[in-house]
Parts: structure tokens; sequence; C-alpha cells
């Protein structure tokens, strides 16, 4: 396997440039053209000229907003970089449609049987939905390694171009596959964008267009949190503070590329109404770190040649050290990418549409061969500044969330804060398809004791309720004080069985306490599971109904709904 990196700026003939690259013409040659331009006159003469000089190779390009290539970052010029394999085989696929789903099962069909070792994929960024066309490709070819992003500038409104030998489009996807008994691959990311205060909730999205969160508009919450003025500067202000979620345990990055009239923002990415986000913020120490440690996990795997696919965001953080980052992965082998408006990637559970994020793809043919490349130990320290405000910044921010959440009486969360973890775990329930059980109670009779013993009596048998409950519960369970008397609790991964053994439990054991304050003292206790097609709502009214019944019946039951 062999790389060569070329740079055309129009100062020298193309076709030249081409034909004294040293590799001859071969169905295993695939070259990949990143170009900095909207020319579409441009990017027909690259087709047309490696025609002419290599008229069997297997063409690919994109139109970009940086080139990556050796080590170095290049503007404002076309990259072709050929990749020569001994023994692999390429086929390469293009395709338009208006449904990005339907786009990336079309291509993906294509690649079914046999599947590729890996697959490198780019795609038009305004018209194609990044999320919805890699599931569209998993769809079709499971468990396939799929490389790549999406062309153009977001940020500016491009969609880009992607192209092949005879297909060119502003609205299309392109895809070459790798064959190859001997062709290893390898991939890797690194996001490093680091999470900032505390997590909201997306109260309404659709698509990748955000309408509100905390049910306030998007637009304003920046300007909450970031200063009124920075709505004025959205969306260049936002690609530096984009929002971060957790998806099954990985981090995702979305960033703010325009502002609507209704106060509605759009995001790189899907966001989904329920999800939970914090503000991330970037720091150059920190990704120019990530950049070493994968150079020296790569040194040892011993790769002939790296694809990098990086967001754009990455680019205008690092700005002069951009070039730093790459340098690093240059020193294990020939590097060759692109700044894309948004990567795709491939982990263990699936396709993942990521932003803010290097992605690379390291190839060999055969197995490792010798002693692996001395690569120079790079020892960079992560900005002490940065890494002592993001700590002040979260733990302030801990501080007080956990204040505002907590039932000052009980020490249990508060309603709010309830509300909060049953959005979560019904999301995960959902997710996962995993049982869920509400049960909600209050304290019979609770005025009387108030009005018998006083109200400091009232506040001890409260307090005596919580820790007789908090002694039934598992560590899993969130219990906390919805209001007055009432207490909820949120049972995951509980069916119905199991939640009504538990709530007799409980009623159990606040009628046998021994303790001044429970005296002769009883609960009533509501029950009510999950089903799909749920809503927070639908749970909340269900568990209050059966609460309802158990008061109607008499008092000192568990009822379910």
């Amino acid at each position: 396997m062999e790389i060569k990196n070329l740079i055309y700026d129009g100062r020298v003939d193309l076709q030249d440039l081409l034909a004294n690259a040293g590799l001859e013409d071969s169905p295993s040659l695939l070259i990949q053209v990143f170009a900095s331009t909207r020319e579409t006159g441009l990017l027909l003469h690259i087709r047309e000229t490696v025609a002419q000089v290599f008229p069997s190779a297997v063409l690919v390009g994109a139109t970009c907003v940086g080139e990556i290539l050796d080590g170095r970052v290049q503007e404002r010029g076309v990259l072709f970089s050929l990749c020569h394999f001994e023994n692999a085989t390429l086929r390469v696929e293009a395709a338009e449609c208006r449904d990005s789903f339907l786009l990336g099962a079309q291509l993906g069909a294509h690649f079914q049987q046999p599947p590729p070792r890996a697959l490198v994929s780019f795609a038009c960024a305004l018209e194609v939905d990044g999320a919805a066309y890699l599931r569209g490709l998993e769809s079709q070819c499971p468990g396939v390694l799929v490389a790549g992003g999406l062309a153009g500038d977001l940020l500016q409104h491009e969609s880009g171009h992607v192209f092949t030998r005879d297909f060119l489009s502003s609205r299309g996807a392109v895809a070459v596959g790798l064959y190859g008994e001997d062709l290893q691959v390898l991939n890797r990311y690194s996001l490093d964008w680091v999470p900032l205060g505390k997590e909201l909730r997306i109260t309404r999205a659709e698509g990748n267009r955000v309408y509100t969160i905390e049910d306030i508009p998007a637009a304003d919450l920046y300007g909450h949190y970031l200063g009124r003025e920075s709505t004025e500067l959205l969306p260049i202000l936002g690609v530096h503070f984009p929002l971060i979620k957790c998806y099954q345990g990985i981090s995702v990055a979305h960033a703010c590329v325009s502002k609507n009239e209704d106060g509605s923002l759009d995001f790189m990415g899907e966001m989904e109404t329920g999800a939970y986000v914090r503000f991330g913020i970037g720091d150059s120490s920190t990704l120019l770190a990530s950049a070493a440690r994968h150079c020296q996990e790569l040194a040892d795997w011993r790769p002939e040649g790296i694809f990098v696919y990086s967001c754009l965001a990455r680019k205008m953080l690092m700005q002069s050290l951009a070039d730093r980052e790459v340098s690093h992965l240059h020193a294990v082998a020939p590097v060759a990418g692109f700044y894309t408006s948004g990567e795709f990637y491939s982990l263990e559970s699936g396709n993942r549409f990521f932003n803010y994020t290097l992605t690379l793809l390291a190839l060999r043919e055969g197995q490792d061969q010798g002693a692996p490349k001395p690569v120079p130990k790079v020892e960079i320290q992560v900005n002490p500044v940065f890494k002592a405000l993001t700590h002040l910044v979260n733990v302030t921010a801990r501080e007080l969330e956990t204040l505002a959440g907590t039932d000052l009486l009980t020490g249990l969360r508060n309603r709010r804060s309830m509300q909060d973890q049953l959005y979560k775990i019904l999301e995960s329930c959902r997710r996962y398809e995993h049982p869920l059980a509400l049960i909600m109670f209050d304290v019979d009779h609770f005025k009387r004791i108030n009005d018998c013993h006083g109200h400091h009596m009232g506040d001890r048998a409260l307090r005596e309720v919580a820790r007789v409950t908090l002694g039934e519960i598992r560590c899993t369970d969130v219990l906390g004080r919805w209001g007055g008397e009432e207490f909820l609790l949120l049972c995951p991964d509980t069916d119905r069985t199991g939640a009504l053994e538990l709530a007799e439990r409980i009623r159990w054991g606040v009628e046998r306490a021994r303790c001044e304050a429970l005296q002769h003292t009883t609960v009533s206790l509501g029950v009510t599971v999950y089903r799909p097609g749920d809503t927070v709502d639908d749970l909340l009214r269900r568990v209050d109904e059966a609460l309802y019944l158990s008061k109607k019946a008499g008092r000192n039951l568990v009822s379910c709904a």
C-alpha cells in the first residue's frame, strides 16, 4: 500500500501534476479529491483530467473548508490523495435522493454482498441529514465500518458537492467500498470538548431544529447563559459553545448553524425532545494532547496510511495550531483528509453522526511488518487555567443544582428534580425497552397530626416516612417529596408485580414503625407501570389516579391503575 498526496493550486498543469505522481493506473488505485472551491467548472476539469491520466482508477471527492495532508492543513487548494493498494479491491457507488435515510439505504444496498472491510462516504451538507443517512447505510450493511463526512460549509450555508468519475451532485452522496482479505482497518475518534454547567432539557425539537430548552426559546437560552449580546452573534458564537448530549455513554456535540426568526436554532445533527444537553467549550491544548495519544497508539498498530475526517469547528478553534494536531499523525504514516460539516463514524453499537470530532481510519495490508516506526514522544500539558476554570464552573453548577433540587425538610429530591429524573428514566426505558414503575403515596390524615400534635411532629412524621421508605428500596430507585405529605418513587427495571410487592412493604413498614412520630400513622399508595407510548404526563396522571383509589377505598391500601 502506497499513498502520495499532491496539491493543485492552478499554477501547474493538472495533467502533468498527476502524470508525474509516480503511480501506475490501476483498478486498485483510490484517488480521493478534496477541494476548497465553489466552481463546478473546476470539478468537471478534475474529473476529465483524472479520467485521461488514470482511466482505471477509482475517483471519489468532495468540496470542503480545508484539506489535510501529511503534516499540515491546506486551504483554498485541491488535494489529490492517491492510495495504491497491493491486493485490495475497490467499488464506488453514487446516488441522489431527497430522503436521507433512503439515500443511505440505496447506497448501502450496493455493498451488501460481500460486505466491504470499510466504507468511505461523502454527502452534501445542506441536503443530507447525516444521522438519517448513516441509519440508512446501516440498514443495508450492518457492522460495516463507515468513515467520511459531509461536504460543504454549513456555517456559510453551502451544501458543497460530491463526485465520482461520472457523477457530480450538490444534494447526493458517494461511497467507495474497500475489500480484501489482507486489508486491515482501525478507526479512532476524539471529541475533547468539555461539558460545562448544568444539564438542560430540550423541551421541543423537530429534526435538527430546537424550539425550546427548559421551555425557553433556544436563542434566548443562549442569551441567558452566555449574555444577551450573544444572541446577536449566533450562529458563529454558537460554534464555540456547542450543546453536548450523552447517548448510550457516548458524548456527542452539536453545533448551532443558524438562528430563526421565532427564536429557534438549527443544529448539526438530530436533536430530540426530552434529551438532556450541556454547553461545551474547547481548548487547543486538550485537543493536541488527544492527538498525541492517538499517535502513540497508532505507532504500535503500524498503519501504512491514515485517512482523517475532522470537524471544521476544530480548525476554527485551533487556528494556527491546526497543523500540530495532524502533524502528530503524520509521524506515524502518510495522512490525507478534509475538514467536514459532520463526521461519519462506526461504533460497536452502530453508526454515529458526529460534530466537533477528529475521526480517523487507519489502514494497512497484511499483518504488521517489523518494529513500529519510532515516533517522538510528545508531552503536551493541558492548559492549567482552562482545566481549573472548567472544574470551578462544573463544581459550582453541581452544588447549585443539588441545592435547587433538594427538599430541605426530608433531604430527598424535590418535585422539580423528580420531574427531571422521570424524563431521563423514561427516555432510557423507551430506548432499551426496559420496564418502569411509579409509586405515589401520602400520609393518611396528615392534617390531624399537625392539628393534634403540632407542625413539628408533622415534620418528624414526614422525615420518618422517608427513612422507612429508603430502607426498603434499591440504590437504583429514586425517591422524592412530591409536595406536602405526598411522595413519589421511580422504580426502573421494575414490573407490576415487583412494584406492588415494594409498595406493600412500604405500607407495612410505616404501619409497624416503632417511633413517636409514626404512632398510629399509615400511608396510602398508588402504583402504575409504563405502557408503550406513555408520556411523563400519562404516568403521573395514572399513578395519581391509583393513589386516589386507595384513599377512596379506606386508606392504608395499595391500588394499581
